[in-house]
């Protein structure tokens, strides 16, 4: 059975690496950048698993020769350029991130109190258990703002480069990126909460997405990963006190949900 599976891998990514030959650049960036919408859409729906849905993503970048072959063209990804002026990188990485740390927690509170009903009947794609918690938390931390970093503005901003060869960056490339960066956040937020706060993330994470690049283009990928993390440490603070049904924040929209009050 193993050599089975093996034998399908090795098959399926050389008819993947051929087929990608003969596709237009623009094809392939277009396939790209929906990929992720497809696959969050279809692993929360599947499986209603957070850690599951967030595994099929990091697995499916992986299984992907096109990732890699552009990966090793992309300059940013240079050891050199990587960890150009890294105390820079660093101070400004963890400023920017204990900022958006901040700012995701007062938006928690802000839109609890504003928005009380879409707190009301929260679905939570999470298991039981302390040890899947933490699993959850270290892709959640670690290795998804790491793969997410590299994926939206490494990966793909050298694809619209390759395309764009008379400009450094095309604008409407870079807005692409971000746009369908927020709306890949879409439907889990949709998934856990209401619609309308899926959409109101959708575009809150364009401008994050866009925000998230400059730091990348202007200080470094180091800089953005770590802003990054801090941001996704906010979400998970936010996550963590709706497990624990408001008990941190004590906030009345959230210790009065039937739901999450179950569950305490």
């Amino acid at each position: 059975m193993a050599e089975l599976a093996s034998v399908f891998l090795m098959r399926s990514r050389a008819l993947l690496l051929e087929r990608g030959k003969t596709m237009s650049l623009g094809s392939i960036i277009s396939i790209f950048l929906g990929l992720p919408c497809v696959i969050s859409c279809l692993g929360l729906s599947i499986t209603n698993d957070a850690l599951i849905s967030t595994l099929l993503f990091h697995v499916s970048i992986f299984y992907l020769p096109m990732f890699w072959i552009n990966l090793s063209k992309a300059k940013m990804m240079r050891r050199e350029d990587l960890f150009q002026k890294p105390t820079l990188q660093i101070f400004v990485g963890f400023l920017l991130g204990l900022i958006s740390c901040v700012t995701v927690l007062i938006f928690y509170d802000v839109t609890s109190q504003m928005w009380p009903e879409d707190y009301s009947s929260i679905n939570l794609p999470f298991r039981e258990g302390n040890l899947y918690l933490v699993a959850l938390g270290i892709d959640f931390l670690l290795i998804n703002p790491v793969l997410e970093e590299i994926y939206w503005n490494v990966f793909l901003i050298h694809l619209g480069k390759e395309s764009n060869k008379a400009q450094r960056h095309s604008l409407m490339h870079l807005f692409k990126v971000s746009f369908f960066f927020g709306l890949y956040h879409l439907f889990p937020i949709w998934y856990i909460f209401t619609f309308r706060a899926g959409v109101v993330v959708c575009f809150l994470m364009t401008l994050i997405g866009m925000f998230f690049l400059a730091i990348r283009l202007h200080f470094g990928l180091l800089a953005a990963i770590l802003t990054h993390i801090g941001g996704d440490l906010g979400v998970g603070l936010v996550f963590l006190d709706l497990l624990h049904a408001g008990f941190f924040t004590q906030n009345p929209a959230i210790t009065s949900s039937s739901f999450l009050s179950a569950r305490v």
